[in-house]
């Protein structure tokens, strides 16, 4: 019998913006003065830019110019030649690149400012962009074991443990929530509910907006704290059949927990002004039956919508039920072969969702759709096996009798899973679908890749090996089918891959004596070049079980690696 507890208390405040660029001037934009980066001369800005500020120009003597070298890349790629860039002395001063590149010193047409420059910041972060998170965990175990040489069951010896364990958490997130201004409101004050409808519209705004909606867009913003404590049974049983001296049946049941990322439970909701559309097809107006016909005698009403992201501090965490059983065959003290079979069964997985929440305001109650993370009771499937094989064939004539062998095979197979698709980066609303480079807002158009990141369908593993007296010699050839890396890229917001690909490596050591070893170790042997893929196409609200269409869209080549050390051990 063994009995243990444990305790935890975790505590975590994040600051982290996703205030990562800005233009300081674009070939897009109407640039004037400030299209030439080494312009220090004042000047106006044309009147067809539309752009008021003055233009005091750019930092002086802040550019430097630098080839790249013959060798970029080998020289098997494009080489631009001379190039443009800052110098060093201004990048290491943040305060000099202000100066001399910021919008507020310089009016330049981009707009940029350092992320201090802020307003509503506070030691240079956005209360959204700071993450506070406080947990305790508390857990205990009992597992007792049986069996072995006295225990047996149709004559076959049975040994295994059973236990549990019990774990509860207390959680407490700390954050914010903030409310639209009323400039919304304002813009439609001026919509009467006589006036003419024109083109498409069915209604006008005028005749259902009302002063709680104008009282709860007040623009305010303040602190909220959530707290929640959790229980959780975790039970295990590993059963071990001892067929033969040389073979063993093994089995296992357990449930496993994995808790939510930080960044979903970050507590800040950040509330949006409601979407204005009266035309025909608007999802807002209200009818008098679903099945109305569209127009203006049939409407009853205006839902106004206000939308927010926000993380999940309510998130339970992820389990799994997990079911194993195995084979193992021993030839002799160092020769096997192995079978198994697995089934993770995955609950209360973390997927994208929404969920209307009454939220009170300067004594005005609005119906808020939250957008953010959300548990499935159901997650999916992992199901798969793997066999394996190792030998040493020492019954080969001196001096083959140092040969062996490592082979492994493994298919997995996942089923029902849908990925979470949201960005847990605590510079972004928690809980939303923004892609964390670019900002590029995909809600409603997410493609599902249906896939965990990391695991492939099928790999394998060959390995030759040469074991005897003071020399080794190891070749290893390692293969994987193409894989999800994640489902929501940085810049594009769709899901990217690794394409398939094996990777050849290879190691020779001598054992000078007890204390002295020479290697010479080699990686990526055959030159294997990286293949990631953009899923450009697939399951999508607006494109439902469309089969998906991968397109390769990088490239990475570490080349050879062949290292030679000299160990040394006393």
């Amino acid at each position: 019998v063994k009995i243990g507890v444990r305790y935890a208390d975790r505590h975590q405040v994040v600051r982290y913006s996703a205030y990562n660029w800005v233009q300081v001037a674009d070939p897009y934009m109407c640039d004037g003065p400030g299209f030439s980066i080494d312009n220090t001369t004042p000047s106006a800005y044309p009147a067809s830019c539309g752009n008021s500020t003055q233009f005091t120009g750019y930092g002086s003597n802040i550019w430097y110019t630098a080839s790249l070298g013959n060798d970029f890349y080998n020289g098997k790629v494009f080489n631009p030649g001379p190039t443009v860039w800052l110098k060093d002395s201004v990048l290491k001063d943040p305060n000099a690149v202000a100066m001399a590149l910021g919008h507020k010193e310089t009016g330049s047409p981009g707009g940029w400012d350092p992320i201090c420059s802020r307003a509503g910041t506070t030691d240079c972060f956005l209360p959204s962009e700071v993450l506070d998170v406080k947990e305790k965990t508390t857990a205990g175990y009992l597992m007792i074991a049986f069996g072995g040489d006295a225990l047996e069951v149709f004559g076959v010896p049975v040994s295994g443990n059973i236990g549990a364990r019990y774990i509860k958490t207390e959680l407490t997130s700390t954050g914010g929530i903030s409310f639209p201004t009323n400039s919304w409101y304002q813009a439609q004050l001026g919509s009467n509910c006589s006036d003419a409808l024109s083109g498409n519209n069915v209604t006008n705004i005028g005749c259902w907006l009302t002063a709680a909606e104008g009282a709860f867009s007040n623009g305010a913003s303040g602190l909220n704290t959530y707290g929640k404590t959790s229980y959780n049974l975790l039970p295990s049983a590993n059963l071990k059949l001892s067929l033969t001296e040389d073979s063993i049946l093994r089995f296992a049941v357990s449930e496993a927990m994995s808790r939510p990322d930080f960044g979903y439970l970050r507590n800040y909701v950040g509330i949006s002004s409601p979407p204005i559309d009266v035309t025909s097809t608007s999802p807002y107006v209200v009818y008098n039956s679903p099945t109305a016909t569209h127009v203006p005698a049939n409407v009853t009403g205006y839902n106004f919508e206000f939308i927010a992201n926000a993380g999940n501090p309510a998130l339970k965490p992820m389990t799994a039920w997990q079911y194993d059983a195995s084979y193992e065959y021993y030839f002799n003290s160092t020769s096997s072969f192995t079978a198994d079979m697995f089934l993770k069964e995955l609950n209360n997985s973390i997927a994208y969702g929404d969920v209307t929440r009454a939220i009170t305001n300067n004594g005005a109650t609005e119906n808020i759709l939250v957008r953010g993370p959300v548990n499935s009771a159901n997650g999916g499937e992992l199901w798969g096996f793997e066999v394996a094989y190792q030998a040493f064939f020492d019954f080969l004539p001196a001096p083959f009798d140092g040969l062996g062998t490592q082979l492994n095979y493994i298919h997995t197979h996942q089923a029902g899973i849908h990925n979470s698709n949201l960005a847990v980066q605590p510079g972004y609303i928690a809980g939303s679908t923004i892609a964390f480079g670019g900002g590029l807002q995909v809600d409603n158009a997410i493609i599902d890749s249906h896939r965990l990141a990391g695991i492939s369908d099928d790999s394998y593993n060959i390995i030759a090996l040469y074991e005897k007296g003071p020399i080794g010699i190891r070749l290893a050839y390692n293969w994987r089918s193409g894989y999800l890396t994640d489902n929501l890229d940085c810049c594009t917001g769709t899901p990217m891959y690794q394409k398939s690909a094996g990777f050849l490596d290879g190691s020779i050591r001598y054992s000078v004596d007890d204390h002295w070893e020479v290697s010479l170790d080699g990686s990526n042997l055959l030159d294997t070049t990286t293949i990631f893929q953009q899923q450009v196409f697939g399951d999508t609200s607006l494109s439902p079980k469309a089969k998906p269409v991968l397109l390769d869209t990088g490239w990475s080549k570490s080349g050879r690696l062949v290292q030679f050390a000299v160990r040394v051990k006393y």
